[in-house]
């Protein structure tokens, strides 16, 4: 991450990605309003054909099929951009004590530390069988301040559901920053 995403990030208080992490990350969202938006196409041109034929597809029928994908891509993407959002953690410790939390932490869940700097830590989670491939859980230090996300990796393979472990990586990171956790347990 650049200073300048995560001072964007801080800013808007969205985790910003860069381009093919959007597209991963929003690619199921694109997908379902891409076949809600061409299923009407081919159900029109199989309709022209089948009108010489006297055959007769109502428009009606025709929303009535490509509705219910497009309705499902904005909920898609509405949930996916929201799961973005980034989460302020209260914590009186210094950015060297965070670090040392957050190492220990990950060894205990079985976590890899993927890049770790003064500004930001970026962790990835191996969940074994499941039906994702991993979440990366993003640190940010920004102005004394502490900011939290994770979400489905968005460098591995499109996903949107994470069984509740994104909620949990945030909790346990708020948990043992705010001093509430314990790393011996």
């Amino acid at each position: 991450m650049t200073a300048a995403q995560i001072r964007r990030s801080v800013e808007k208080q969205k985790l910003q990605l860069n381009r093919s992490q959007r597209f991963n990350h929003f690619l199921v969202a694109h997908g379902t309003l891409f076949v809600g938006l061409c299923l009407p196409s081919i159900i029109f041109l199989n309709w022209l054909i089948e009108l010489r034929f006297n055959s007769v597809l109502s428009v009606f029928q025709v929303i009535l099929f490509s509705a219910p994908w497009i309705v499902a891509s904005i909920l898609l993407y509405f949930y996916q951009k929201r799961v973005l959002s980034l989460s302020k953690v209260a914590t009186p410790l210094k950015v060297s004590e965070i670090r040392q939390i957050l190492s220990g932490l990950a060894q205990r869940e079985g976590w890899s530390v993927l890049n770790s700097n003064k500004a930001f830590v970026v962790m990835k989670t191996h969940p074994g069988f499941t039906w994702n491939w991993g979440e990366k859980i993003t640190i940010l230090f920004y102005k004394e301040e502490v900011w939290v996300n994770s979400i489905c990796d968005p460098d591995n393979e499109p996903a949107v559901y994470s069984s509740g472990r994104n909620k949990r990586n945030r909790r346990l990171i708020h948990q043992f920053l705010s001093g509430n956790g314990h790393l011996n347990g």
